[in-house]
């Protein structure tokens, strides 16, 4: 916390608020299985190929397992397999007691992870007042590796494009309609942004020797980024056309050795090289 945020609350609310934090959090610290809606009866767990995870189910009730979207029930192993019925779709496994006073293990097989269960089943009734019984058992899981890779990637290309100093010397000339909100460069990409109410232009670059190439562009929110700068990058729309000039432009631009748009980020070669 900022030094501005902690004289801006006073010391009352700091002990509130750590003390709501505080309540946020024992659930977790002590390993509570515990609804995270208000009806308990639909449970979240997380998932860990380590551990066993209890179900006790009622007769007359069946108990839904949901796994991460994409994932397929494969099958099931049971010490007493003739006590429960099973139904799959999609990523959701049904379990049905057949028989009372059941307590045996679950061991459930999908297309991506193996999950253990305890599980027992019992004739009485459920008590709602117990919240023992369960309806759904949905699962939660830590990002995959690809996906820590992308968000690292993500964080690091952002990084490195907030570091690069930027060239706001720009002009622009022509028609109006085509005139960006603004425009700048990082000594590697240019950026622009054009009004978010019109169609957006295609653009190009101006060779030495007075031709133009279409450059290709990616879109990251609002902006159009260009990965290279030039001296001057023309945008044409119908019969619309406008100029946007470099006015500090002074080559083009930082060639990288890593071989990316970003100087944090470098290119992985795989496969035999010639």
């Amino acid at each position: 916390m900022s030094r501005r945020a902690s004289e801006g609350i006073p010391a009352g609310g700091r002990i509130l608020a750590l003390a709501a934090c505080t309540l946020l959090l024992t659930p977790r610290a002590l390993g509570c299985g515990g609804a995270a809606h208000t009806d308990p009866r639909l449970r979240v767990r997380a998932y860990s190929a380590d551990e066993i995870y209890r179900l006790k189910a009622y007769v007359g009730y069946q108990i839904d397992l949901e796994f991460e979207p994409g994932e397929r029930f494969v099958g099931l192993g049971a010490g007493d397999l003739r006590s429960l019925g099973f139904a799959a779709q999609d990523n959701h496994l049904f379990l049905k007691p057949k028989a009372a006073s059941v307590e045996t293990n679950l061991t459930v097989l999908t297309t991506r992870r193996t999950y253990q269960f305890d599980y027992s089943a019992s004739a009485q009734r459920p008590d709602p007042a117990l919240g023992d019984v369960i309806y759904a058992l949905r699962f939660s899981y830590p990002p995959s590796a690809a996906d820590r890779a992308a968000d690292t990637l993500e964080r690091r290309l952002a990084s490195a494009s907030g570091e690069r100093p930027r060239n706001l010397a720009y002009a622009y000339r022509g028609s109006p309609q085509l005139k960006p909100v603004s425009a700048f460069d990082d000594g590697v990409q240019t950026r622009l942004r054009f009004d978010a109410r019109g169609e957006l232009p295609a653009i190009f670059v101006r060779n030495d020797d007075g031709s133009e190439s279409l450059v290709n562009f990616t879109v990251d929110a609002d902006e159009l980024v260009v990965h290279r700068v030039a001296r001057q990058f023309t945008v044409r729309r119908g019969g619309l056309k406008g100029c946007i000039v470099n006015e500090d432009f002074s080559g083009l631009g930082e060639r990288l050795g890593s071989g990316t748009v970003a100087p944090a980020v470098e290119r992985a070669v795989k496969g035999v090289q010639p």
